[in-house]
């Protein structure tokens, strides 16, 4: 028979894996059925032309002339803002011109960031934008020196 303490330690043990493998919504941005729309350009780089960098992922969407997917894009980073553990983002008129967050993961000491960009940040509607998701052990500083 299972005691009180072994169920107190399984709930712990499974509470600790979930939130280390958090998973963030625009993770669905990246998926085949979004990549195979003609109105989206994708870019994959994993591996050793990223050492250079720090970095160990970068992926990056393009959404061109596509008012849902580009709206949704939107919707996905927005979800995944209210977790950030830094950001840096540009409003003008109420709309979300950019955006960069951070995500730590203190334990194994990477991050991970996504950057978003209104790409015709002067039309009504969200039609154009650009997501880049980033992970690796490369700092903000790192980053921002790389992209001067």
């Amino acid at each position: 028979m299972l005691t009180k303490r072994f169920y107190i330690i399984f709930i712990c043990l499974v509470a600790t894996i979930a939130i280390s493998a958090q998973e963030l919504s625009i993770d669905d941005c990246f998926e085949d059925n979004i990549l195979a729309r003609k109105s989206v350009t994708a870019v994959k780089v994993k591996g050793e032309r990223l050492k250079a960098y720090n970095l160990t992922t970068f992926r990056s969407v393009t959404v061109a002339a596509d008012k849902r997917t580009a709206s949704w894009v939107l919707r996905m980073v927005k979800e995944d803002a209210a977790n950030a553990t830094d950001r840096e983002e540009g409003v003008k008129q109420g709309k979300l011109q950019y955006a960069f967050y951070v995500f730590r993961h203190k334990k194994s000491k990477t991050y991970r960031y996504i950057f978003f960009r209104n790409n015709k940040p002067e039309q009504d509607a969200v039609t154009d934008v650009t997501l880049v998701y980033m992970e690796g052990k490369a700092t903000l500083g790192e980053l921002k020196q790389m992209f001067k």
